[in-house]
């Protein structure tokens, strides 16, 4: 059993996890879906092989402090949670590189996440965000900016530095860029941001 890597507990109606699941040293990929769970155990950062851990649709109101000591963490699900804030802590997670952060209540993004120097895939989706810090353009890997369906009246020049590929901003309140730019998609509004910072 401790050389178990993968382990999925999705759909299971769990509220607690044993103390014992620090005993899985290596352990790569833990999936909690879809269960009740409200906190984590503090053993949890024992796990230090972990790369991918999914605690999507829970009950979680803020990310569980234990998973900021998995510092070997790629992928990190927090979907669907009670979850409002991306806390400072989040930049102890140095290797992360994909976050997953839609359908939370997510208003506020610690400027901190600029030091997640790996991170390429940001997805914000169906949140509660009016404004995203202008220190997420320090993220130079980042590919995919998901931010669909929040408050968003503008996001700032400096986005149009970053590799991106994919740059989601339908079903926001924006202004800037301008909708018409917006509805053209990513290199339209990449452009736009690119042309506006050679204005400054």
């Amino acid at each position: 059993m401790t050389e178990l890597e993968i382990l999925g507990l999705s759909n299971n109606n769990l509220k607690g996890l044993p103390k014992e699941i620090c005993d899985l040293k290596n352990l790569k990929d833990l999936s909690l879906a879809a269960n009740r769970f409200q906190t984590l155990p503090d053993q949890l950062k024992a796990l230090k092989k972990l790369d991918i851990l999914d605690i999507s649709y829970n009950a979680f109101d803020q990310i569980p402090r234990s998973i900021f000591e998995l510092s070997n963490l790629k992928e990190l699900n927090i979907s669907g949670n009670l979850i409002r804030t991306i806390p400072p802590e989040i930049k102890r997670l140095k290797s992360l590189k994909r976050l997953i952060a839609h359908d939370c209540q997510i208003a506020y993004i610690a400027e901190d996440i600029s030091k997640l120097e790996n991170l390429h895939s940001l997805y914000l989706d169906g949140n509660q965000l009016v404004s995203i810090p202008h220190e997420i353009s320090n993220l130079k890997n980042l590919s995919n900016l998901y931010l669909r369906n929040n408050f968003l009246e503008s996001i700032p020049k400096s986005i149009g530095q970053l590799p991106l590929i994919n740059l989601d901003l339908s079903e926001n309140l924006i202004s800037f860029p301008p909708i018409k730019i917006v509805e053209q998609g990513t290199v339209a509004i990449l452009e736009f941001l690119r042309q506006e910072l050679k204005a400054c």
